[in-house]
């Protein structure tokens, strides 16, 4: 894969080989053991970010849309996407969090529950953060083995955490203050 910068990646339960999706800014890609091959989906915009939840891997798109693939599978049907529900604000980043979706927006987040009975995207939106990411990268706390509390840098640069259904700051204003001295 060329260039450099920082990547999601995901895998499915498929067996014996699941798939593994990997996107970049340059683009995504399909890993395998001994090969990363590029993937495209003519039902999936350019995502900006990868996660796997409940059977779906699940792709943020910037535009504010949501889409998941099949159970097991890297197909995307035009049919299993969503928008943003309460704000309209621009997706940073889906995020698979103690059984939840998170879509991640600029201005928001939304924290959306399993439907597997659904017709069309598999999951269904649950409530709503007035909070939003102030970048793709800014979260941590979601990986696998994690014990602690998913961690964010919000848009108002404060640092959060998400305790159950509550997110409460977790900064200093010194910390604050360095966090809005960054560049973009």
């Amino acid at each position: 894969i060329a260039g450099t910068g920082k990547v999601t990646m995901s895998a499915n339960m498929k067996s014996p080989t699941p798939d593994i999706i990997l996107v970049t800014n340059a683009g995504q890609y399909t890993l395998t053991t001994s090969t990363a091959s590029s993937f495209s989906d003519s039902d999936l915009p350019s995502p900006i970010s990868v996660t796997f939840l409940d059977g779906a891997f699940v792709w943020a798109v910037a535009a504010g849309t949501a889409h998941a693939s099949g159970v097991n599978d890297t197909t995307v049907s035009s049919l299993d996407q969503a928008t943003a529900e309460q704000f309209s604000d621009p997706l940073k980043r889906s995020i698979a969090y103690k059984g939840y979706l998170l879509l991640m927006g600029d201005a928001s987040i939304e924290r959306w529950t399993s439907d597997p009975v659904a017709a069309g995207f598999p999951f269904i939106e649950s409530n709503t953060y007035s909070i939003g990411l102030i970048s793709t990268f800014a979260i941590a706390g979601f990986e696998y083995g994690f014990a602690g509390n998913l961690a964010f840098v919000g848009n108002d640069c404060v640092v959060y955490q998400m305790d159950g259904y509550s997110i409460s700051p977790i900064s200093t204003p010194f910390l604050e203050k360095l966090i809005s001295d960054l560049p973009d």
